[in-house]
């Protein structure tokens, strides 16, 4: 029974052995040589170093070492393995082959914040099956509600934050408490709390969405707050459904490509303004409306006891430096990395080609690679006209020369008529038809063909920029 265990006291650390039978090297072990070099060796399990130094830093901590006794009366640890072998290496060294981890432990022990304690207190039963009970309580996973219940990734960061540190997946769950703030329920189980946090975790795909952190893991937005939730709600309704996992996000192309997916299931073209924190509302809060009273001394420019707020106001001279950095002024948007951050709506399953190189064009990067760019913006414009001219009966030219401009003012002129563009926007496009624009064959050819003559990334981004809400009309 569990109550037969009871306590050894002042055990040398050199007097308990290692396990030959050790469950987790099974059949590998023949003597506490080996017993030492497979804890040491095994990344997965061991990182005896770190171990070593939090015990070197704060002690042992308070949990029980389970020991037995085998034939000859000695002692074998059977549970705490990782804590004797530090405890070990930390009072003879000279145990540890690799010269590299043997120059760590001296370090560690040389800057030892606690006293290397060499002695210790076990618990043993003379029952070998309460040892095994114990054991497998311990090991085997939850063992049906009677083992211990380990904290999943989301609840592990809710502890860390709780007792001031931020937490593997702080991130994701700041975006988790705004979705509570606001009753939607999600929840911690499951591992998609740390697929959210690889995918915000990027600071380009979330650039696409208008969506940032500083270092202490606040909330930066650059879009409405409307279009933010609804961003944040369907990233977690992708990945905790299970209809997304870690393979849809797993390398920083994969994240450009979902985001850029996402903002097309969305049907959400974002205008970007400046990033400020994003703060929740109380709720008590928003029910408060302003008095007339304030509302008046603020349209006056009045504080409370009736002085202009404008003589409160410090004179540039006078101000202070408050030691916040100055904000850089935005780069213009042609030097962006890539050509498209918008969603477009494609089926990809009827429009595979197309949607296929729309989605090269949101990870290609327009500033390494600007010619590739320049060439697969001109085929996906080309295409996407051609798809408009089909869709809506328009017939096409035969002719290889001239068919992009044929049928873009076929395409401009349909959606004039059909009251979908202004008659500003019809002359707008048609002067992109003309000229020695990317859209004009000639041109690009002379881009393909040329040994010196190349388009600039601001070229190709600036292009996109005249035409994407024509693309998008065709696509809506």
């Amino acid at each position: 029974m569990r109550d037969e265990f009871y306590t050894i006291d002042n055990i040398h650390i050199g007097d308990i052995l290692f396990d030959v039978e050790n469950y987790r090297y099974y059949g590998e072990l023949n003597s506490q040589e080996d017993c030492i070099n497979a804890m040491v060796n095994d990344i997965s399990a061991s990182k005896v170093d770190v171990l070593a130094q939090d015990i070197a830093e704060k002690g042992l901590l308070p949990e029980h070492i389970i020991v037995s006794s085998n034939n000859e009366g000695q002692w074998i640890v059977r549970e705490g393995n990782r804590r004797v072998l530090s405890l070990k290496l930390l009072n003879n060294p000279d145990l540890i082959r690799n010269k590299f981890l043997k120059k760590k432990f001296l370090n560690i022990i040389s800057n030892a914040q606690k006293p290397i304690i060499s002695r210790i207190s076990c618990i043993t039963s003379d029952d070998e099956d309460n040892i095994l009970d114990y054991i497998s309580n311990k090991h085997a996973s939850v063992n049906h509600g009677a083992g211990l219940l380990p904290w999943n990734s989301g609840q592990k960061t809710f502890y860390d934050q709780a007792n001031g540190k931020s937490g593997h997946n702080a991130r994701a769950i700041v975006l988790l408490g705004i979705l509570q703030h606001y009753e939607y329920d999600y929840s911690l189980r499951g591992k998609y709390i740390t697929t959210i946090q690889r995918l915000i975790n990027s600071r380009e795909p979330m650039g696409i969405l208008g969506i940032s952190f500083d270092r202490n893991h606040k909330l930066l937005t650059s879009i409405d707050e409307g279009e933010l939730l609804l961003i944040i709600k369907t990233i977690f309704d992708d990945f905790s459904s299970g209809d997304k996992n870690v393979k849809d996000v797993y390398t920083k192309n994969d994240r450009i490509r979902y985001v850029t997916d996402l903002l097309a299931r969305l049907n959400l073209v974002l205008e970007f303004g400046e990033y400020k924190e994003y703060k929740l509302i109380k709720k008590e809060e928003q029910d408060e409306a302003p008095s007339d009273e304030k509302a008046s001394k603020s349209e006056k420019g009045t504080s409370d006891d009736g002085e202009n707020k404008e003589d409160e106001k410090p004179s540039s001279k006078n101000k202070k430096n408050t030691g916040k950095r100055i904000r850089k002024p935005k780069p213009h948007s042609s030097e962006r990395d890539r050509v498209i951050q918008v969603g477009i709506k494609i089926n990809r399953n009827e429009f595979s080609k197309i949607y296929n190189v729309y989605s090269e064009l949101t990870v290609l990067n327009v500033k390494e690679t600007p010619t590739a760019a320049a060439v697969t913006l001109r085929v996906f414009i080309e295409l996407s006209m051609e798809h408009y001219v089909r869709k809506n009966g328009l017939v096409s030219t035969e002719a290889r020369e001239g068919k992009l401009k044929d049928n873009m003012f076929k395409t401009i002129s349909h959606l004039r008529d059909s009251g979908c563009i202004s008659e500003d926007s019809f002359n707008d496009y048609d002067h992109l038809r003309h000229g020695n624009s990317i859209l004009n064959v000639s041109t690009l050819q002379r881009y393909v063909h040329s040994l010196h003559l190349q388009p600039t990334h601001k070229e190709v981004n600036t292009l996109w920029d005249n035409i994407q809400n024509l693309i998008l009309e065709i696509w809506r």
